[in-house]
């Protein structure tokens, strides 16, 4: 099944001309780290095989001890089990990238990230991926603006109320375009905030669909 939904979905960006994709945080959920590594291995073969640069998540599925949340102790300990990765479109895998931070008051005590391993070239354009929460941590924001990268891509999960007005926060601080995507059961846009924190946000509604045997997307594209 992730064969079948990784190469149509590559497919599909291939016939619409689009450099890379951008799926959310936990796009595909892995029994094991083995799993995980097996997943993503089969997603760097499809963005190879389409030539479509890819950027995404897994994540590993929670012990039933983590239904309560991630604690403390995992974010220090480095044990959060979420990944993001990306694939250039010869088929060079960068990552996996493990998240780091959860929430704003993580700040502080979240490992260092180093911000340098997280920059991928992508048609010319260098990318510095952020993880979900990991926009909120103000360790991880404020060397934004001095990283060698064009645009900042923040995978998310889910969103939440003030999504928009951290992302600008994120663009500004980083004096870069900023990208956020999340699952689409929380929002049907694809946020885009320019280097000037103007909003030119995208829909993912009912006109752009995309129907498999067992899955439905969401899908929109933006010019960077």
């Amino acid at each position: 099944m992730f064969a079948l939904n990784a190469h149509a979905l590559l497919m599909k960006a291939k016939t619409k001309n689009c450099d890379v994709v951008v799926l959310p945080a936990g796009f595909w959920s892995a029994r094991d780290n083995k799993h995980r590594d097996r997943l993503i291995a089969d997603a760097q073969k499809a963005a190879q095989a389409h030539g479509v640069a890819l950027i995404a998540g897994v994540d590993v599925v929670w012990p039933p001890v983590l239904k309560e949340g991630i604690p403390a102790s995992m974010v220090k300990n480095e044990a959060i089990p979420f990944f993001g990765f990306a694939v250039t479109r010869d088929g060079t895998l960068h990552g996996p990238w493990q998240q780091l931070s959860i929430i704003s008051a993580h700040t502080g005590t979240a490992p260092a990230m180093a911000h340098r391993k997280r920059i991928v070239d992508i048609a010319g354009t260098r990318i510095i991926v952020l993880i979900c929460g990991e926009m909120l941590n103000e360790d991880y924001r404020q060397p934004l603006g001095s990283a060698t990268a064009d645009l900042v891509v923040d995978i998310g999960h889910s969103t939440y109320k003030r999504v928009r007005q951290t992302m600008r926060v994120v663009a500004r601080l980083a004096n870069k375009p900023a990208l956020h995507v999340q699952h689409l059961s929380f929002m049907d846009t694809m946020i885009f905030i320019d280097r000037h924190g103007q909003e030119h946000n995208r829909s993912a509604g009912p006109d752009h669909t995309y129907l498999t045997q067992s899955f439905w997307y969401g899908w929109t594209i933006r010019d960077i």
